[in-house]
């Protein structure tokens, strides 16, 4: 077992990709067959047996679905479309033998019961099965199983199998990241999908006063490159060591020897190596002296032409401007921490809250109260949040993030949630008394209501 790898015990995708080749080319033949037989069907005798050749119709169709979603089953939904897919033609196939047996004279005897009918049926039956199997060893960018996770250049895996990699910070995931993912996936093929990534914003290391905030964790960031797709995380730390590699030398231990790659994929500004003196340029003269191809990626930018970047979003953040932030990352912006005791001056005023602990995971926005959604064991509350040092009361020194869930009176003490930020509704005011402030709570409350109707709507 890999060191550093998070989903230990299972089959790691694309465990047999010469299999995967061997599976879409079967499907292939099967196809071609299909649809040339059940066009001729359909053409020239349809009326003698219009159940079986409708049928026979169908069974086409749902082998080009099959085809076409296995050859690309490395993008999550199409994988999703394969396992539906094949699970269909397997019912499907079942189901006419069934009935050929039970009502045979449905059926006529060319299409069943002849050695090119039960041919026909048979290999329907194997191919399905075999692709499940191979989905199933081949859990790449599905729900059912974790990416492969290492950290450090001491944990990486070697070159046994291709691997289609990008390199970069991927703070935020942003729109930017997803597109970049994106045609990772499509230039991939047979070779794994695999991200390498940082512990650290390189200024940390090189330039620590001038490092800026993480827009996210390293586990939040992991779980959203799985979900995007990718199989395989590497987490190097961005250390001396790292940072004093020549690029020479960072894609012979690194791309080459330490992880096998057979595409390269980087933005139009990319850097590497000691001092950043490596270039697309260097990138491309030694991918021809290794045996990797290289590809750049544009950028992805507003309509303003503005380029969508983790400096940009950060900056929106520091302001509170959530809802544009949600417009560049493709989602709502998230924190998540644990739920803390607090000074229960919310519930006395009737608006019970659930109070992040420090530590959290996500960048805290500006101070102010937001219309967001809570998230707690898979269930999401609609929810009012404040972040700030409550000034009407003047005791705290310290930031906190303080939700109230509208509907649901559920008591979230010691759990851990989730706090999506969907759009800034006020600043913070210091307030004459309470209860003002609890008249300003009823009112908040009634504006956020109507802003996440319509973003349930959206």
């Amino acid at each position: 077992m890999e060191a550093g790898t998070a989903a230990r015990g299972d089959i790691h995708p694309s465990a047999y990709p010469g299999g995967h080749r061997l599976i879409v080319a079967a499907y292939v033949v099967l196809t071609l067959a299909a649809l040339g037989r059940s066009s001729f069907q359909v053409l020239t005798k349809f009326d003698q047996a219009p159940l079986a050749y409708g049928l026979s119709a169908l069974a086409a169709a749902v082998y080009v679905l099959a085809t076409i979603s296995l050859a690309l089953s490395s993008r999550p939904r199409l994988r999703t479309l394969a396992l539906y897919s094949l699970g269909f033609e397997l019912s499907g196939v079942l189901v006419v033998g069934i009935l050929s047996v039970v009502r045979p004279e449905w059926f006529p005897e060319a299409t069943v019961w002849s050695d090119f009918g039960l041919g026909y049926l048979l290999i329907p039956l194997f191919l399905p099965m075999v692709g499940l199997w191979w989905l199933r060893a081949n859990r790449q960018g599905s729900e059912m199983s974790g990416p492969v996770v290492n950290y450090g250049l001491a944990s990486l895996p070697g070159s046994s199998q291709p691997r289609a990699i990008t390199i970069g910070k991927f703070d935020g995931v942003h729109r930017g990241h997803q597109s970049v993912v994106d045609q990772l996936l499509a230039v991939a093929g047979d070779a794994q999908p695999t991200v390498i990534t940082f512990d650290r914003h390189p200024h940390a290391t090189l330039k620590p006063l001038d490092a800026p905030l993480p827009i996210i964790s390293e586990s939040q960031k992991i779980e959203m490159l799985h979900s995007a797709g990718i199989a395989r995380v590497v987490v190097l730390a961005f250390d001396e060591e790292l940072s004093s590699l020549s690029h020479r030398d960072f894609t012979r231990t690194v791309l080459v020897e330490g992880l096998g790659a057979s595409v390269v994929l980087v933005g139009s500004d990319f850097r590497y190596g000691e001092g950043g003196k490596g270039t697309i340029e260097t990138l491309r003269e030694e991918g021809a002296e290794y045996g990797f191809r290289v590809e750049v990626v544009a950028d992805v930018c507003e309509e303003a032409g503005q380029r969508v970047s983790s400096t940009l979003i950060r900056g929106l953040l520091e302001h509170g401007d959530v809802s544009e932030v949600a417009k560049l990352l493709g989602r709502y912006h998230a924190v998540r921490g644990e739920v803390g005791q607090g000074f229960q001056r919310g519930r006395e005023l009737g608006y019970p809250t659930a109070n992040l602990k420090n530590n959290l995971e996500g960048f805290v926005p500006a101070d102010g109260v937001y219309a967001t959604y809570v998230t707690h064991a898979g269930v999401r509350y609609e929810a009012a949040t404040s972040v700030g040092v409550n000034p009407t009361f003047g005791d705290m020194n310290q930031r906190t993030i303080e939700s109230h869930l509208m509907n649901s009176s559920l008591d979230l003490y010691g759990a851990t949630i989730q706090v999506e930020f969907v759009a800034y509704i006020r600043g913070m005011k210091k307030f004459d008394s309470p209860q003002a402030l609890a008249a300003q709570m009823g009112r908040d409350e009634q504006e956020i209501v109507g802003i996440l109707e319509g973003a349930s709507q959206a």
